[in-house]
């Protein structure tokens, strides 16, 4: 009888201990499923064949759905698996590709009757329509409102730039979704690049927060308008810059530093801006406008009461109670690297999440920038950023000076060579649009304003890209070796 089970055991389960996979041929058969190449969003399994599973994207886990990227690179990313049944664990890893978008991408707008946008002030009612060539983002006639925006570009160029809102949120060519967009006209930066490119910096550096942008060629009521960057609006959002703006009195807050010249168009002082020490700060975020009159008189004092604290705090040496040091530095390195105009008195963000310390950002505005503007001291060599009141006191404390100094030194030779290798490879995707953008603006032989004479000479697209090159990376050699050698003086 025992023979007779014997045999059977060896006919019935034999074949099928033979037939057992291990560990390394079960992980084979689940790469063969992944494509090399992501054209849409992809789900990655949690099991497989008994086995759980931990994915990972560069190193870094990631959650069971890989979305496709909006990405203008070309370079291989490497998905890697863990796979876990008992006490064993085998991994294995595969390189693979997104679908890359087109640089540009063509947005269509519509106002009512065709009305002229002719407001900063004043919505008006239209659609957008976006066609992204791939037709992965392509959104048809989507109801918005649209006016101008901006300051001297508004009243100064015949290229106009755009801010539009919807009633629901939407996402545009795959950016996080929200009501409210912005289109940067990109007209006195001949090379259309240096807002993208502080931008694509900041996504490297320590900054909470970074807008998300894309190239777009704009269709005004079936006008062609020309190149422009659609960003997000700088504002308090839980898709984006996500922080508790309550009405409590101690509530998270976002605020922007502004002139004295421009400072009466926002409002009243003491509910929609403050002064302290001197300067002017917006609040962008709450709006004062929903609060009553006890709670905005609370959200006012304790605005004061922060900035007057973190001005104090240079004197005794305690700046580091008050806000995120390393967040300061990488904000400050962003606008020295860039060599941005406004960063003492305009445009300048800073935000504060309840309960935790001031941060600056989102960086903002850096189309005057980077060797464009010949009302300053553009060149560059030289300092500039002590022109923000906050740093020019920090800067002389020399913990925070030496920590500068050494996240400069390491950001250069880490982050800089990618910045220099987005602009040469977005900058050559873009030239065929950019020549067509000055067709429609035939503005290379022209001075506009602010464009100093080395720019007005650029007398082609692929001439303002070398000028811009040639500057941060002339910019970026004379800073390291100030830095290393003489410290921020």
């Amino acid at each position: 009888m025992k023979k007779w089970w014997l045999l059977i055991w060896l006919i019935v389960f034999l074949p099928s201990l033979y037939a057992c996979k291990s560990d390394s041929d079960v992980l084979a058969e689940l790469l063969k499923t992944i494509p090399a190449q992501i054209e849409s969003d992809y789900t990655l399994v949690k099991t497989y064949e008994g086995y759980s599973i931990e994915w990972f994207l560069n190193d870094e886990p990631i959650e069971d759905k890989l979305p496709l990227k909006y990405t203008f690179k070309t370079d291989l990313d490497v998905l890697k698996v863990q796979l876990t049944k008992g006490f064993n664990t085998t991994k294995g890893e595969k390189d693979i590709s997104y679908k890359v978008s087109p640089i540009v991408s063509d947005l269509r707008i519509h106002t009512q009757n065709s009305q002229n946008i002719t407001s900063k002030e004043t919505y008006i009612n239209g659609t957008v329509t976006v066609d992204s060539a791939t037709n992965t983002f392509d959104q048809t006639s989507l109801s918005m409102q649209i006016k101008g925006r901006g300051n001297s570009s508004w009243w100064m160029y015949p290229k106009k730039p755009y801010r539009i809102k919807f009633t629901e949120r939407q996402s545009i060519l795959g950016m996080k979704p929200a009501k409210d967009y912005v289109l940067l006209a990109e007209y006195n930066d001949k090379s259309l690049i240096r807002n993208y490119l502080a931008h694509y910096m900041s996504t490297y550096l320590n900054l909470d927060y970074t807008l998300e942008t894309r190239f777009v060629n704009v269709y005004l009521n079936n006008q062609y308008q020309g190149i422009y960057l659609l960003t997000e609006q700088v504002e308090v959002d839980k898709e984006r810059l996500n922080i508790d703006d309550s009405v409590d009195a101690d509530g998270g807050f976002l605020i922007e530093l502004e002139t004295n010249d421009r400072i009466n168009e926002e409002g009243t002082e003491n509910k929609h801006w403050v002064k302290v020490d001197g300067y002017n700060y917006v609040i962008k975020s709450p709006d004062m406008d929903d609060l009553t009159p006890s709670e905005i008189q609370g959200k006012v004092n304790y605005i004061k009461d922060i900035l007057n604290a973190l001005v104090d705090s240079f004197i005794d040496n305690s700046y580091a109670e008050h806000i995120d040091v390393d967040q300061f530095i990488d904000y400050f390195i962003l606008s020295e690297l860039f060599k941005q105009v406004d960063v003492g008195y305009s445009s300048v963000y800073i935000h504060k999440e309840k309960g935790e310390l001031l941060k600056m950002g989102p960086a903002w505005d850096f189309d005057i920038s980077s060797g464009n503007g010949d009302y300053y001291n553009y060149h560059p060599q030289g300092y500039w950023v002590d022109y923000n009141p906050w740093f020019k006191s920090i800067i002389k404390q020399p913990f925070f000076e030496y920590a500068f100094i050494t996240r400069y030194i390491e950001v250069s030779d880490n982050y800089f060579p990618l910045l220099i290798q987005e602009l040469d490879l977005v900058s050559s995707l873009l030239s065929i649009s950019a020549n067509q953008n000055f067709n429609k603006w035939p503005i290379l032989n022209d001075y506009v304003w602010p464009n100093p004479p080395e720019m007005v000479e650029a007398n082609t697209y692929s001439k303002q890209v070398d000028y811009l090159r040639n500057y941060l990376i002339t910019r970026d050699a004379w800073l390291k070796n100030n830095l290393s050698t003489i410290g921020y003086r």
